[in-house]
């Protein structure tokens, strides 16, 4: 990549529908938030900064030793547009600017190294870059610094769907294979089935 691209990785939900801390939940021997982290960093995005918020210290100390940043949301129960807001803010304070942001999320282990790849090579400095599945645009989705302000004032119940909507003729979107979206138990039970299958 010749140009470096930041992502955030938001990781500050309650998972009220789950139970209990997505974040945290053990998936190929580690925690999905983890996980997540190490995928992008092997695709190579820098800085990372992964938001955290609902049982901080337990999220934090699974990510030790990664390059990574973290940022801590300390109104992470207003929602999920209160994290992303956090994440913007810190990655817009980077030196050169950025040219745009990755924005990817904690419990979507169907993400690969090869698929945010495919992300930032279809991604354009003036265009979106989308992971595309269900039919619909979603993140992971690279964007660029010109939407920060939209980003920044998303409601803090909202995620950026809203912003991907609103710029669909420009953007670029690249098929998903896999999107697990870990929300509730019968996702997580899916999700350690499937893996059992495939071993």
């Amino acid at each position: 990549m010749s140009v470096s691209l930041p992502a955030v990785l938001l990781a500050a939900g309650g998972s009220t529908r789950m139970g209990r801390p997505k974040q945290l939940l053990p998936y190929r021997g580690q925690p999905l938030v983890r996980h997540a982290a190490e995928t992008l960093v092997a695709a190579g995005f820098r800085p990372i900064f992964v938001v955290i918020g609902s049982e901080a210290d337990a999220v934090r100390a699974v990510l030790e030793g990664l390059p990574i940043v973290i940022v801590r949301n300390d109104h992470w129960q207003r929602g999920i547009g209160s994290s992303l807001r956090c994440g913007i803010e810190r990655a817009a304070q980077e030196w050169p600017p950025v040219p745009g942001v990755l924005v990817a999320l904690a419990d979507q282990p169907g993400v690969t190294v090869d698929h945010l790849r495919g992300l930032r090579a279809a991604w354009k400095s003036d265009h979106i870059a989308a992971s595309h599945y269900a039919g619909a645009p979603a993140v992971p989705a690279i964007f660029p610094a010109a939407l920060f302000e939209d980003l920044l004032r998303l409601p803090n119940d909202a995620g950026a769907k809203s912003v991907l909507q609103r710029y669909a003729d420009r953007t670029a979107l690249v098929p998903l294979e896999k999107h697990d979206d870990i929300d509730q138990p019968s996702d997580y039970e899916r999700l350690l089935a499937d893996h059992e299958e495939r071993r």
